[in-house]
């Protein structure tokens, strides 16, 4: 199986479970039942295409390596935060009808910050993740191929 696909795979999976964290402990967040997989897919397109983006503002904005790893490390945090942020706020407005939402911002601020923490985890763990799911997926892709003949 591609490399990045099933990286992507495994982004997905992790990142629904963090979402679905998030809706278990904040009553302000609610995701639909049956549009959870949606919601799924819809945030980790959202992340995978704004992280980029962040990650180059903070190489414009951080230019100086001198300015000491605290203040970049302050930035890379910040950056995370506003990543997830952003990427659930695009979510919701993906989301056909009331599928994905989000009511009031307390419970934007805890879900941004319970999600941070899940990708934060997920980013520690993620190329071994990838590694464990390869074989799986490889039987997985052989046997469809099987199947087709």
């Amino acid at each position: 199986m591609n490399p990045r696909l099933l990286s992507f795979l495994v982004a997905a999976v992790a990142y629904g479970v963090t979402l679905t964290f998030a809706v278990l402990l904040l009553p302000g967040m609610h995701i639909s039942f049956w549009w959870a997989l949606l919601a799924w897919a819809l945030f980790t397109v959202s992340i995978t295409i704004i992280r980029p983006v962040v990650r180059f503002f903070i190489k414009v904005f951080t230019k100086k390596p001198e300015d000491g790893a605290k203040s970049r490390h302050g930035v890379t945090l910040l950056a995370g935060l506003v990543t997830v942020f952003l990427a659930l706020l695009l979510t919701q407005h993906l989301a056909p009808g009331h599928s994905f939402r989000i009511d009031n911002w307390w419970t934007w601020l805890l879900a941004t910050a319970i999600v941070w923490v899940g990708t934060a985890i997920y980013d520690l763990v993620d190329d071994r993740l990838v590694d464990r799911a390869r074989p799986m997926a490889d039987r997985a892709a052989a046997s469809l191929t099987e199947r087709k003949k």
